[in-house]
């Protein structure tokens, strides 16, 4: 479930940021011309992007320049970067610690095009929260067959997170280190 969406240079949000209610239930309500629908069609969106590739999903909406506010003038629309960044809230599997946070998946994406109107991503980064303690209440299961309940033992907080520029690079980061010694005590 979606609970946080940020949107920039999309379509006629410039800059814009909403919160989704836990309990999976929201109601959007405005003025004519606030951005509504355009809401919508971000989350539309974001869900086309996890189904399909950039290309295609900025294909779907009509095309880069279709994105862009038109507020925008020509240069600064030939400039202009949008940006989408969502939290996914996952379910935590048996076992998971019930002090730990839950754990979440964070998608930030930001593109443009350049000559022809090429779609081409200018950041990217994909993070995931807390797989320690997934790990440990996976590797619990695993080991007895069902699950059982873990004793009170800190699971520290943790985030794997995957960075790409316009290079195209990867970049992992795990914090903490993420290793076989470190893992194996959970």
């Amino acid at each position: 479930m979606i609970s946080y969406l940020r949107l920039e240079n999309f379509r006629s949000i410039v800059d814009s940021e909403v919160s989704f209610s836990p309990s999976g239930i929201s109601v959007i309500i405005g003025a004519n011309g606030t951005g509504k629908t355009n809401l919508v069609r971000a989350l539309d969106f974001v869900q086309s992007l996890a189904q399909g590739d950039l290309t295609q999903s900025v294909g779907l909406q009509g095309g880069y320049r279709s994105l862009l506010p038109k507020a925008l003038t020509y240069r600064d629309a030939q400039k202009a970067i949008t940006t989408v960044e969502y939290r996914t809230l996952l379910g935590s599997p048996d076992g998971y610690p019930e002090n730990v946070p839950s754990p979440h998946v964070d998608h930030l994406l930001s593109f443009n095009t350049i000559a022809r109107n090429r779609v081409t991503v200018s950041r990217e980064s994909l993070s995931f929260s807390q797989p320690l303690a997934v790990a440990r209440a996976l590797r619990a299961t695993e080991e007895r067959g069902e699950q059982v309940a873990q004793p009170d033992k800190a699971v520290p907080p943790s985030e794997i997170r995957f960075d790409r520029g316009p290079s195209g690079e990867v970049d992992f980061t795990a914090e903490p280190s993420l290793t076989v010694d470190h893992t194996e005590d959970l």
